[in-house]
């Protein structure tokens, strides 16, 4: 039997596909559904955690993320502008519900 308190060693879980928050995008369905299934999805470029992320693609190594500038996105006429980085891409999975 086992303990009802047994610390288990946390492994954060790796998706390798393409996901994207951008509905015209292939990836949008991954992310539909992995926002269904109760996941958080955080995205790392090389090891740093990216903010305002519109989609990632780790198997490219590409990442489309809206533009800062001192921590806020851009408009230009009300309108988001966006860039697209390359690097080591990680997107991680929480778990938000059970």
């Amino acid at each position: 039997m086992k303990d009802a308190f047994e610390k288990r060693r946390y492994v954060p879980a790796n998706f390798r596909g393409r996901v994207s928050a951008d509905r015209n995008d292939p990836g949008y369905e991954n992310h539909k559904n992995l926002m269904a299934g109760g996941y958080k999805i955080v995205v790392f470029l090389n090891g740093v955690e990216q903010k305002y992320c519109v989609s990632a693609d780790p198997e490219e190594g590409s990442v489309c993320r809206n533009r800062t500038v001192n921590g806020s996105p851009v408009f230009h006429y009300g309108i988001a502008q966006t860039e697209i980085v390359k690097g080591e891409v990680t997107v991680r999975l929480e778990r938000t519900s059970p």
